[in-house]
């Protein structure tokens, strides 16, 4: 559908947003509207390299692809600026399996060149998943066995750990949604 003298909508969004495309004009870009341009393809390389990154652990699953927010450039063309991945770890077998789990999370989400705050985020979250499965795997069932000066185990939080005790087995979440 054409909008305007230059514009085509190339598609419909979600929340009545809409794929613009502006034609490219006749004559060529300015100097300014050319680096602009170089940016945005730049960034877009950037981008998808990133997201690319993060998916290419074989221990975690990819649920969906790549989702990536874009700009339209003044050559009309869209180009990716942000993006994410949502990355699961699937049911862990055992507390061993999900530290290992864990661990390929935690890789995934800082074995980027620039982690963004929601990789950091991702890593924080994928420590809980390893630290949860590490109490497990030492048969502590009780937060009351858990001492404070015991040196196999550290907690920041005592109340966090003994919401993360309280849990029934399985019911943490382990999909984590890696965004730029």
């Amino acid at each position: 559908m054409r909008i305007g003298n230059n514009s085509i909508i190339l598609a419909k969004l979600a929340d009545n947003y809409a794929l613009v495309m502006k034609e490219k004009h006749v004559h060529g870009l300015s100097d300014n509207e050319q680096k602009a341009v170089n940016e945005l393809k730049s960034r877009d390389k950037e981008v998808r390299l990133h997201e690319a990154e993060h998916m290419r652990n074989p221990e975690l699953i990819s649920v969906g692809g790549p989702k990536f927010t874009y700009a339209i450039g003044p050559d009309g063309k869209a180009y990716a600026i942000g993006g994410n991945v949502t990355l699961t770890t699937g049911k862990p077998k055992s507390p061993e399996d999900a530290m290992q789990k864990a661990m390929a999370l935690k890789n995934s989400s800082m074995g980027v060149g620039e982690p963004s705050s929601k990789d950091i985020g991702a890593s924080i979250s994928a420590g809980a998943m390893f630290q949860e499965a590490f109490i497990k795997s030492r048969g502590i069932t009780d937060i009351s066995e858990i001492k404070p000066n015991n040196t196999d185990i550290r907690f920041k939080n005592y109340n966090e750990q003994k919401n993360l005790l309280s849990k029934p087995a399985g019911s943490s979440s382990t999909g984590i949604n890696l965004l730029v």
